[in-house]
């Protein structure tokens, strides 16, 4: 990263909210890894903006009450590194907050990654100048939206969690009304769906399709997508109930719909 170019976006970061930051401590007591955060506010607009960028009015849209922008968290020492990040996942989760995280690091957008937070694409500029420009992730912990949050972790985890492709069609039905994330979707790639309109009635007609198929384990997988992603909000656990399926049973049957899906997406 440019040192001059850092050292700006930090002494804004400390004018603006300097109670944001959070220091990492050894045993002597001495300061030893720092985090910094933005509260999201309109005295902040102008440490918040570089971050985000054209993202910016999207992700902060009616939440600037209660949503974080973490901007750096630097420790070289791996264990305090990690209890710095876990104080952060606890005060986000404890006060119902709205995360967002702006990063160029592969590591920490590798991380981000597996804890399943929401992946909006990248900055327009290399805000670091490090030659890699920053990726954007939020993850909303209010109490609708960790619930969600949990069983997306649940679901990818380990051999037998959907393919990439399978998780992009897991997000994007999770948004199918969303055109404004839709178009922001992977799923963008694939053959016939050139807009998000494309996307959101490709996505729907798969799943109805799908519902509808003479082979029970595509329809069983297919009836769950509808009713999760298309019908009345409610949680796995109450789905799984309501189709009389065995929670591995349900979640086989859900990843081979999302898998399906994401295939038959790509072959257009």
């Amino acid at each position: 990263m440019d040192t001059r170019r850092t050292e700006r976006l930090v002494e804004r970061w400390l004018h603006d909210d300097p109670a944001g930051f959070r220091m990492a401590r050894d045993p002597d007591g001495r300061a030893v890894g720092v985090m910094g955060l933005v509260r999201v506010a309109d005295r902040t607009v102008g440490s918040m903006e570089p971050l985000l960028q054209q993202h910016t009015d999207r992700l902060m849209g009616g939440q600037r009450t209660r949503s974080l922008v973490l901007g750096a968290a630097y420790c070289p020492e791996r264990g305090l590194h990690a209890r710095l990040l876990r104080d952060l996942l606890h005060h986000v989760m404890a006060n119902s907050l709205l995360l967002t995280v702006s990063t160029p690091s592969p590591r920490y957008q590798q991380l981000l990654a597996s804890l399943r937070f929401h992946q909006h694409g990248t900055t327009t500029d290399d805000v670091y100048r490090c030659g890699r420009k920053p990726e954007i992730y939020s993850q909303d912990f209010g109490h609708d939206a960790i619930t969600d949050w949990v069983e997306r972790l649940a679901l990818g985890r380990g051999p037998g969690g959907p393919s990439a492709t399978g998780r992009d069609v897991g997000q994007a039905l999770a948004h199918v009304t969303d055109l404004a994330w839709l178009a922001h979707s992977p799923l963008l790639r694939s053959p016939g769906t050139e807009t998000a309109e494309d996307l959101r009635k490709a996505l729907r007609d798969g799943v109805r399709t799908l519902a509808d198929s003479d082979a029970l384990e595509d329809a069983e997988a297919g009836q769950i997508l509808l009713h999760y992603y298309l019908g009345r909000r409610q949680t796995h656990q109450q789905l799984a109930r309501g189709l009389h399926m065995s929670r591995a049973t349900y979640f086989r049957r859900l990843r081979h719909g999302l898998d399906l899906l994401g295939q038959r997406l790509a072959a257009g």
